[in-house]
């Protein structure tokens, strides 16, 4: 049989279990009954009042208002205990995860309840379960459409934005770190997740304001750092770029800058790029709203700017012309009035960065004020966001009329890259050289070669006005040129050279271990075939800065140049003749002026002299 105690604390569950889980009369009913039991002689002698409510709390509650009205009913009988283990915010972040929670003001009226009773938040007690709870029931809690409701939905992010800030000062130095660490790391695990149906709801946000702006830098780099992968970090960063027209927070903008940078500074400009693509309504609809284009403002204008391919361009032209014409010239206020005059320096700077675009026609003419030149030169000395997996093709009304000469487009500051490309190409005996050889068969084998033959095909007989050279950068770029910048055309030039002599002296290297026949000339011969110069030197080998000889095929993610030489003929001599201008070989005679065979490196015949 039960003894007292143990009828009475059956009692209590019986009415807390009315309260949290029946229908309104229920709940009446288990009220009514709780307070008629407080009235019992022995209800005071009751030992345990921790665990009923540690049960309570740790199954399904369908009645989430109830909960804040029993704690306090709770707090009256619980004891505290300095050498605790277990805290009972443990219990309370059970109870939010396992609860549907879609309004936050049940939320923010549970954190008030602890705030004013310490028994649930003793000072010596780890609460990083607790936090962590709460960002995931933030991440439920969507922005509702009525403006009414929106300014509570504000509000209600503000109060746990306060609970959290309180929570982190009570806590120890160490704890103080912990705590942030965690509501940082189940934010991002939350707002990376990329098989979500829904992006999780801007109150979120909060958790970013807790953090000290002096720490941002530190936090994103901690989270790019991390083995994040790249469509893990697009998307968390599209999330946040989502928010921008919804929180009115300082610090939103703070992150998401830095974290625009970090990518950035990490060449990671395709998932820039990917996340300006996918965003870029989202952006401009901030920068309409007065209220929002403060903090969003500089995000948006460096994002602009920072465009190296064309793709984007009507879209952004579009959207720069409408946010202009109906929001931003009806205000009329100082605000909008900087905003129009970045924006005009803005396209300003992509007309000049892409002038052969259709997009771009009669655009100067509708600018309601003139581009700041000044400004623009200062855009112009910056880089740029370039996919160089990406090939854009140029926008032309008819491509077969076209029958001038093939041009280089520029991938991001490669002018020093395009134009030794153009004069080797203009060599002829190298050009000949280059489209005449049989590179090897192996796929790993000359691989600067094979896609310089395919290059050097589609210049000669393209019907396009200009070509991508995406293939033959990712091969030959050196690993000291960073993308985006400018680089020396010289030595490009020789480190090209360098890969081509390398990459056929391995290519030779195999085909002679597979082939006892095939017999290369080595080093010694080659360069005692060679003319001696006046002061008795022999010329010198070919040497690279690094072993070159084992370089990996980059994949494609895009059609290849070689796509477009199928179906063609390759070069025969009079028609190469025939499509170069007449512009001089170049000065450098082949060595010894008749040597002709192919076991002498390419480079060598054409290049190699005194």
């Amino acid at each position: 049989m039960m003894n007292t105690e143990q009828i009475l604390k059956y009692d209590i569950k019986q009415c807390l279990n009315l309260i949290m889980v029946g229908n309104d009369t229920d709940v009446t009913e288990g009220w009514t009954r709780l307070k008629k039991l407080e009235s019992e002689p022995v209800y005071g002698q009751l030992n345990n009042y921790e665990i009923i409510l540690r049960e309570i709390l740790n199954v399904e509650i369908q009645n989430i208002q109830e909960v804040p009205k029993v704690m306090i009913w709770f707090s009256k009988y619980l004891l505290e205990k300095p050498y605790a283990t277990h805290s009972i915010s443990n219990d309370i972040a059970i109870m939010l995860r396992n609860t549907k929670m879609n309004d936050m003001s049940h939320l923010t009226t549970i954190l008030q309840v602890l705030l004013e009773h310490s028994i649930y938040l003793p000072e010596s007690m780890n609460h990083s379960k607790l936090c962590e709870a709460i960002v995931i029931c933030l991440s439920t809690c969507l922005m509702p459409c009525d403006p009414k409701k929106i300014l509570e939905f504000n509000d209600n992010a503000s109060k746990v934005q306060y609970f959290l800030k309180v929570l982190r000062s009570r806590s120890r130095n160490i704890e103080n770190d912990n705590l942030i660490f965690v509501c940082l790391q189940t934010l991002y695990k939350i707002i990376s997740d990329t098989k979500r149906k829904q992006d999780p709801g801007p109150g979120l946000a909060a958790v970013l304001q807790v953090v000290e702006p002096s720490i941002i830098p530190q936090a994103v780099n901690w989270i790019l750092s991390e083995s994040h992968s790249d469509v893990q970090l697009a998307q968390a960063l599209k999330v946040l770029c989502s928010w921008l027209p919804k929180w009115r927070g300082d610090q939103l903008s703070i992150w998401i800058m830095e974290f625009i940078l970090g990518l950035e500074k990490r060449h990671k400009y395709s998932i820039l790029i990917e996340v300006s693509k996918a965003k870029l309504d989202i952006m401009f609809w901030a920068l309409s709203v007065p209220v929002f284009r403060q903090n969003a403002s500089r995000i948006i204008f460096y994002t602009l700017k920072r465009q190296g391919s064309p793709s984007l361009l009507p879209n952004i032209i579009r959207h720069t012309q409408m946010v202009i014409s109906n929001f931003l010239m009806k205000e009329d206020t100082e605000s909008s009035k900087e905003c129009i005059q970045n924006l005009v320096d803005i396209m300003k700077i992509l007309m000049l960065r892409f002038p052969n675009q259709r997009a771009c026609n009669n655009l100067e003419s509708s600018f309601p004020v003139q581009p700041q030149m000044d400004i623009v030169k200062e855009m112009w000395n910056e880089h740029v966001w370039l996919d160089e997996m990406e090939e854009i093709e140029p926008l032309i009304e008819s491509p077969n009329m076209h029958l001038g000469k093939v041009g280089l487009s520029n991938l991001g500051n490669t002018c020093y890259m395009n134009s030794v490309l153009q004069a080797l190409l203009m060599t002829k005996q190298f050009c000949y050289e280059v489209l005449m050889y049989k590179p090897s068969s192996r796929v790993d084998d000359q691989i600067v070669l094979k896609r310089l033959q395919n290059l050097f095909t589609l210049l000669l007989y393209s019907k396009r006005i200009s070509l991508a050279p995406t293939e033959i950068l990712l091969a030959s770029r050196p690993a000291y040129f960073l993308p985006g910048q400018q680089q020396d055309s010289y030595e490009f030039l020789c480190h090209l050279l360098d890969l081509l002599h390398e990459q056929e002296k391995s290519a030779m290297i195999n085909c002679e271990a597979s082939n006892s026949n095939f017999k290369y000339k080595n080093d010694r011969e080659v360069n005692d075939s060679s003319s001696v110069s006046e002061e008795g030197a022999s010329i010198k080998r070919w040497t690279t800065e690094e072993d070159l000889s084992g370089s990996v095929v980059l994949e494609r993610k895009t059609r290849s140049l070689a796509d477009f030489t199928q179906g063609e003929d390759l070069v025969q001599v009079q028609q190469l003749s025939d499509s170069h201008s007449d512009s001089t070989d170049s000065g450098i005679q082949s060595v010894g002026g008749e040597e002709t065979s192919t076991q002498v490196p390419l480079i060598h015949r054409v290049l190699g002299g005194k």
